[in-house]
């Protein structure tokens, strides 16, 4: 059960034997992303995508589409995974890309933006700055894989870079007492060791009684005064996906495992479902 878009590589279908995913499929983002650009007239674009079987799987469905609606495709970067950061040819190779960035005239690109063709691009664009390039400003058209708040050192990242950025996004939906629970978390508890460390890269602050450059974190801070592209005070649409997904688990093995009695049960095809069972 997969909580984000997926489509499987070719060579990873034939170890797939049951598949369910929780987001709508990819492919219908293709559809929105020629509505997009036809509705802007952006007739000349590029393409971002990683250096693999996913990547060309994108290329091809996508390209497919923008043909059929007289959209040009100017380049395809593909961007190099982490696999491949030991190539030495790599650091020249994204100076290059990065130098082609700031002085092309295709001004709007389509990225498939998971996690490797995002830190990719973060990657060029950094090194864009280092270089003291010209500023490489687009327009990024990004699919639903991505969520900013998602960066785990937002100082790291200068969203600056992405601002007028236009993202598509899964459905999402409210989920009652998620922002009262966000307002009552407590960086002090014991319990859950995760919310100190992420408070601490949060408001770049310590928990610890030494010096740092950075300052003490008092647990007094406040959620909702981050900047919502670092964290949002609602559930994002991809934490909604894997909400829907521990839902599912959790209401399939409680259906499993619940007593099956003649009168209790409702057959559907070879399948049994207790009625009038409450999930609690």
């Amino acid at each position: 059960i997969t909580y984000s878009s997926f489509t499987p590589a070719e060579s990873e279908k034939d170890h797939i034997s049951s598949l369910y995913q929780m987001a709508p499929s990819e492919e219908h983002q293709y559809t929105g992303i020629v509505q997009l650009l036809l509705y802007f007239q952006w007739k000349w674009v590029g393409i971002f995508v990683t250096a693999d079987d996913k990547g060309e799987t994108f290329v091809k469905k996508l390209t497919h589409q923008l043909s059929q609606n007289g959209i040009c495709i100017a380049v395809t970067e593909r961007i190099v995974t982490h696999r491949g950061f030991d190539n030495t040819g790599l650091i020249e190779k994204s100076q290059n890309t990065s130098e082609y960035l700031s002085k092309t005239n295709v001004n709007v690109f389509v990225v498939n933006a998971d996690k490797n063709t995002m830190t990719g691009l973060q990657w060029l664009l950094l090194i864009g700055r280092m270089m003291s390039m010209s500023p490489i400003n687009k327009v990024w058209v990004m699919t639903a894989d991505w969520d900013f708040s998602w960066e785990p050192y937002p100082k790291d990242l200068d969203v600056l870079n992405f601002h007028g950025a236009l993202s598509f996004a899964i459905h999402s939906s409210e989920v009652k007492g998620f922002h009262r629970f966000l307002l009552n978390l407590n960086p002090h508890s014991e319990a859950d060791g995760f919310i100190r460390l992420f408070w601490q890269q949060a408001f770049g602050c310590q928990f610890i009684d030494v010096e740092t450059e950075e300052e003490s974190c008092t647990g007094e801070e406040k959620l909702e005064s981050l900047p919502g592209a670092f964290f949002e005070m609602q559930m994002t649409s991809q934490s909604y996906s894997i909400y829907n997904a521990v839902y599912a688990v959790a209401h399939a093995l409680h259906a499993m495992l619940a007593p099956r009695t003649k009168q209790g049960e409702t057959v559907l095809g070879n399948y049994l479902r207790p009625q009038n069972q409450y999930f609690q």
